[in-house]
């Protein structure tokens, strides 16, 4: 019985040092931190927001986005993790409808920012499809040589719409 307790203890343990070190391992950051990623380097925002208490939400964190990472998909996007619970405002300001998790990637385009999502629980591969869009955008966005993207007033109307969570799409 006693090693029984120990095993599951250890268990528990390595959970959370899982639940830990995919925070590290997959460049999940807070959202001001991504968001000021996207701005340096263009690549598209990815923002999985969920809460403790959601099943699904768990296994998103803790199981999907972890091999999602290991296939090395999340190399190509800025991504960070909002938890409903505790960012309320921001994550008000980013969810369509109120069910969760939500997953959600703003893509720069020609015409501005383009919000796409995932709602519900997804696969590790189904995740990796919605992410292959962004593999593209970055590629089509990197400029010839040493030019600069050039900063127009649009862009910068895009900009802050997408730090506020304010954009359309679909």
């Amino acid at each position: 019985m006693r090693n029984r307790i120990l095993f599951v203890g250890l268990q528990l343990v390595l959970l959370n040092v899982v639940r830990l070190s995919f925070a590290a391992d997959s460049g999940a950051k807070t959202y001001a931190d991504a968001y000021k990623t996207t701005q340096d380097t263009g690549k598209p925002l990815v923002v999985l927001i969920g809460a403790d208490w959601c099943p699904y939400c768990q296994v998103m964190k803790t199981s999907v986005m972890p091999q999602v990472a290991a296939h090395g998909d999340l190399e190509s996007v800025s991504f960070a993790y909002i938890n409903s619970d505790q960012e309320r405002d921001l994550a008000g300001k980013i969810l369509s409808g109120p069910s969760i998790p939500q997953l959600v990637m703003y893509e720069k385009t020609a015409e501005g920012w383009k919000q796409t999502r995932l709602v519900g629980g997804q696969s590790a591969s189904s995740v990796e499809q919605f992410l292959g869009a962004a593999k593209a955008s970055v590629a089509a966005l990197k400029p010839a040589g040493d030019a600069q993207p050039a900063v127009t007033a649009t862009t910068a109307a895009t900009t802050a719409a997408v730090a506020s969570g304010k954009t359309t799409g679909s």
